[in-house]
C-alpha cells in the first residue's frame, strides 16, 4: 500500500474521539473559561431600591447596594450604587469597565506598577471609564443622590450579589 493507511473500524472509532474532542476544544478556542451563553438584561431600578445592602470590604462602615444583572463566565454586570457622602479606597484585581447612570463622584485613580501616575475627576451621568488591573482608586460620593453605575468585569469575578430574582423572591 505505500504510504498509504487504511483504517479499520476501530481506527475510525478512535479518529471519531479525537475528532469529537477537537471538535469541543475548537468551540472552547482560545477563551480562558468556559464558553458564556448570550443574555440580555434591562435594568430594574425598582429591583435596585430593594436590594440588600452589603458591607464593601476593607471600608468600615461602608454598605454598597446592587445586584448581579449577568454573571457569565466571560463577564459579570453589576449594578451598583455608592452611598451620598461615602468615601473610601479600593484596588482592582481584575480589569473593570463601569458606566454611570445617575449621580456623581469625584475618583482619584492610581495606576500600576508604582502607583505614580494619579489622575483626579468628577464621574457624571454619561460617563464610561476603565480601570485597569491593579488600579487603585479613592472615592467620594457627591450630592444628595446614590452613584449608580454599571460594572462590567471580564472575566466575571463572581462576586456575590443577588441577582434580580433573587431580590424580588426577597419580597
Amino acid at each position: 500500500m505505500g504510504r498509504r493507511q487504511v483504517l479499520n473500524a476501530a481506527g475510525f472509532g478512535l479518529l471519531g474521539l479525537v475528532g469529537a474532542s477537537l471538535s469541543a476544544q475548537a468551540q472552547q478556542g482560545a477563551a480562558p473559561s468556559p464558553r458564556s451563553a448570550f443574555e440580555a438584561h434591562k435594568i430594574d431600578h425598582d429591583v435596585m431600591e430593594k436590594a440588600p445592602l452589603l458591607d464593601l470590604p476593607f471600608s468600615d462602615g461602608i454598605k454598597i447596594r446592587g445586584y448581579s444583572a449577568i454573571n457569565q463566565p466571560n463577564c459579570q454586570v453589576i449594578i451598583e450604587d455608592f452611598f451620598p457622602g461615602d468615601e473610601f479606597e479600593w484596588q482592582f484585581a481584575h480589569d473593570e469597565i463601569q458606566y454611570c447612570l445617575s449621580g456623581s463622584m469625584q475618583l482619584t485613580v492610581w495606576s500600576p506598577p508604582l502607583f505614580a501616575e494619579r489622575v483626579d475627576t468628577i464621574i457624571e451621568p454619561g460617563t464610561l471609564y476603565n480601570y485597569p488591573i491593579g488600579t487603585r482608586k479613592r472615592v467620594k460620593v457627591l450630592g444628595d443622590e446614590p452613584f449608580r453605575h454599571i460594572c462590567f468585569c471580564p472575566p466575571s469575578p463572581n462576586y456575590p450579589f443577588p441577582t434580580a430574582d433573587d431580590v424580588r423572591a426577597m419580597g
